[in-house]
């Protein structure tokens, strides 16, 4: 259906594996229907990351294949407001926001 209907895709892998399973899949679907993957924007959720640190390292995996645009689920990683409003500010000061 991305292929078909979609401008973008929203990955929220299991694992990095996984995505390129996935990502294989759509490229491969989109080569059948004469569309360039390019054409579809990509923003990546890693599922399995549960900390700000975990998802820095988990985005220079996928940065390294070239993505730049990422979903951070950050609220759910904390166990209040507090802590989330904590990691956000711990999150962009790491990645110089």
């Amino acid at each position: 259906r991305v292929v078909e209907f979609g401008e973008g895709w929203v990955a929220v892998p299991k694992s990095f594996a996984a995505f390129q399973e996935s990502y294989a899949s759509i490229k491969a679907a989109a080569e059948k229907a004469g569309r360039d993957i390019k054409s579809i924007q990509i923003m990546i959720g890693p599922s399995t990351v549960t900390s700000v640190n975990g998802f820095i390292e988990e985005m220079k995996r996928y940065q390294d294949l070239g993505y730049d645009s990422f979903f951070a689920p950050i609220p759910l990683w904390a166990a209040d407001l507090n802590g989330a409003l904590g990691m956000m500010e711990e999150f962009t000061q790491k990645v110089g926001m």
